[in-house]
């Protein structure tokens, strides 16, 4: 047999099996997603979660999530303890080797009791509270990813590793018996570590990482908007803040005051701003969820049911057909977590909002009286030489009454910026209105979810490729 001979059955059946292999990759290809309720439940408890209203979703689905999303978080607790004591340890070390070869202005401050009673806390706070948060958290979004992503029996079996080998971190790693007088904070790990978990996995069933992280994403988000909030607010209020600003009387108000009574004045103009948000919320929000929870809810039509699927995409256009075809939408008053989860979500828009308007107002201010402003003429106001800001036990050319002045200030608008976006109808589109229609996208999902509680196990949705590849966009909402 030639060599040609030999190799012609070899190609035909290469030919074949390639062929086979392209339909059967082609017959896939064209093949609809199936997904069980086990599936459909899952992706609609994701996507609440992306919307900030975790409490929307059943609390027995959520005691059972909770666990393996509270473990990344014990084993960062567990991360902090051994390094708060690693801190404390070094800073035990500094105090007690002040006399020895330290540079002269670390004997300096180590050695005056009133300079270490400020500085001490602030090297632990900001060793712990500066540095660690990046790390950590990196490092609890990639363990919170590998945990949400493995099988049932993974995540049981590694969650409960990792809280024997945390609790082995809190029991095993002991305090020095030396001391930092006055600034001081021992605990038993023993005892401390059951508290850490049971906090922990209550606030991941309450969903308050999630709303945090939808906090932190929403607030840089928002940094896109202060270009248009600048130029539609900031002018109007520059007007009157601006001759508060440069008022005699509350300059010497200030340099009268003390940082600690500082803080108290803007904690209490806070106060009264959080006053604002809460009945501004309450009131825009009644016709769609009742002022008191168990009210009736705004009801909605078909098309609102079939414009929130198709905004949505995905699984939620297939869901809607299915709920409609069964003839089980299901339109229920909100109990009190899922009544006052969506109260939460204008508020926290509007808080962000005025945080960002002050941190704003704040740097304008502290960059104008640099350039306006001299000690000269702050000295002419308060008939007393302004004192300079001292950190670290080092003077700088910052005056303290002007961090005063600008902080009262950056409050104060901050506080004219939310009663002005509340009352004003003009503002009110501009900055409230769009979480007001999320609140309503929300609800009428809420509702073809509800439908879908009631789905049977046996059941399978199918997923078309056209709906599949739909690109969800909940912000346009």
């Amino acid at each position: 047999m030639s060599t040609q001979e030999q190799n012609t059955p070899q190609q035909k059946d290469a030919r074949s099996i390639w062929a086979r292999l392209r339909t059967k990759a082609a017959a896939g290809e064209i093949q609809p997603q199936r997904y069980s309720k086990t599936d459909v439940l899952k992706q609609s408890n994701i996507w609440f979660r992306k919307q900030s209203v975790p409490l929307i979703i059943p609390a027995r689905q959520r005691a059972l999530d909770a666990f393996p999303r509270s473990v990344p978080w014990i084993l960062w607790a567990s991360i902090m303890h051994i390094c708060y004591i690693f801190l404390r340890d070094i800073l035990i070390l500094v105090v007690d080797g002040a006399k020895g070869s330290l540079p002269e202005y670390i004997k300096a401050i180590m050695t005056n009791t009133a300079l270490s009673d400020e500085v001490l806390p602030m090297l632990v706070l900001g060793g712990i509270f500066l540095v660690m948060p990046i790390i950590s958290g990196v490092f609890i979004t990639l363990a919170h990813v590998l945990m949400v992503r493995t099988p049932k029996w993974v995540q049981i079996t590694t969650g409960i590793l990792t809280v024997l080998f945390a609790g082995m971190l809190f029991v095993a790693s002991v305090f020095e018996s030396s001391s930092l007088d006055g600034l001081d904070f021992v605990y038993d790990g023993s005892q401390v570590f059951p508290l850490i978990v049971v906090g922990i996995y209550l606030a991941i069933f309450l969903g308050v990482d999630t709303i945090l992280g939808w906090s932190f994403k929403h607030a840089i988000h928002q940094l896109a908007s202060l270009p248009p909030m600048i130029a539609k607010v900031l002018p109007v209020l520059m007007v009157s803040v601006l001759f508060i600003f440069v008022n005699a009387d509350l300059w010497k108000l200030a340099n009268g005051l003390s940082f600690p009574r500082t803080w108290a004045v803007l904690g209490l103009m806070g106060l009264l701003a959080v006053f604002v948000v809460v009945t501004t919320s309450l009131e825009r929000t009644a016709r769609l969820l009742g002022r008191n929870r168990g009210d009736d809810i705004a009801r909605f039509s078909e098309s609102d049911y079939e414009h929130a699927a198709a905004l949505e995409g995905g699984i939620w256009n297939t869901a809607q057909d299915w709920v409609e075809e069964k003839k089980i939408l299901e339109h229920r008053p909100l109990k009190t977590a899922p009544w006052g989860n969506l109260i939460i979500i204008p508020m926290i828009g509007q808080i962000i909002q005025a945080t960002l308007f002050m941190m704003l107002v704040f740097g304008f201010f502290m960059g104008f009286s640099s350039i306006a402003i001299s000690d000269t003429t702050i000295e002419s106001w308060m008939t007393v030489k302004p004192e300079h800001l001292k950190i670290l036990g080092v003077d700088t050319n910052i005056n303290a009454v002007v961090i005063k002045v600008s902080m009262i200030v950056a409050v104060f608008s901050g506080l004219s910026f939310v009663a002005t976006t509340s009352s004003d109808e003009k503002y009110a589109r501009s900055f409230l209105k769009p979480m007001i229609a999320r609140i309503k996208h929300i609800l009428v999902i809420r509702d073809i979810y509800l439908g879908l509680l009631t789905m049977p196990k046996n059941e399978v949705l199918v997923l078309h490729e056209e709906e599949e590849d739909t690109e969800k966009e909940p912000e346009k909402a």
